[in-house]
């Protein structure tokens, strides 16, 4: 007879029990890579911060398989900066950096590595207030480079509209030379959609 009154109350406690407020956002870069071809290829990487948004200071972690032993390694490294809103921090290589924190294995250090990149920034509270674009890019032959640039998504904001925020960049920049920016969308699942593009100065804000 006891026995409907203790699962009461248990169900009367579990209603109280306050649910759990998760105050970060993480996207992921799906390809970063250093690797010696035919030519050098590196990944270049851009996080950003959306106007309006608080200050906060990212880490990245960087997932890869070893050449060497086939172990999956995860290093992780936190920003050395905080990025205000509607500021940004960029990588001319982001695996060198890796490396040049100390957090990549010494048995690692001169070998080619493919991996996966998170970025999270606690604070945030929409995936569109962080920003990522990875650039993965080699020497071109007649100077400059040659490269394809990528976004971070945040697998959470896929379904039947999304908003996704992006640094665009034009001029002299590091071992680019002149850039320009070109803007390729594609939509998944044979689905048809419709967008808009939106270009805003350094100095906008947006909603």
């Amino acid at each position: 007879m006891r026995t409907p009154r203790i699962a009461a109350a248990a169900s009367a406690i579990l209603l109280f029990v306050p649910a759990l407020v998760v105050s970060a956002i993480s996207q992921r870069i799906p390809v970063v890579t250093q690797v010696q071809g035919v030519v050098f290829y590196r990944t270049f990487l851009m996080v950003g911060v959306a106007s309006g948004s608080p200050t906060v200071t990212p880490r990245m972690t960087l997932t890869y398989r070893s050449p060497v032993d086939g172990s999956v390694q995860t290093p992780t490294l936190t920003l050395p900066e905080p990025i205000a809103g509607g500021q940004a921090q960029t990588f001319e290589d982001v695996i060198q950096t890796f490396k040049d924190s100390g957090l990549i294995r010494p048995q690692d250090q001169s070998v080619g590595l493919f991996g996966t990149l998170e970025v999270t920034a606690d604070a945030l509270t929409d995936p569109s207030q962080l920003s990522l674009v990875a650039r993965t890019f080699s020497p071109a032959a007649g100077g400059g480079t040659n490269g394809i640039a990528y976004v971070g998504r945040d697998a959470q904001t896929a379904g039947s509209g999304s908003r996704i925020v992006a640094f665009l960049r034009n001029g002299t920049f590091g071992s680019d030379g002149t850039t320009r920016a070109n803007m390729l969308t594609i939509t998944f699942r044979c689905a048809t959609a419709s967008g808009m593009d939106v270009l805003y100065d350094g100095s906008s804000t947006y909603s």
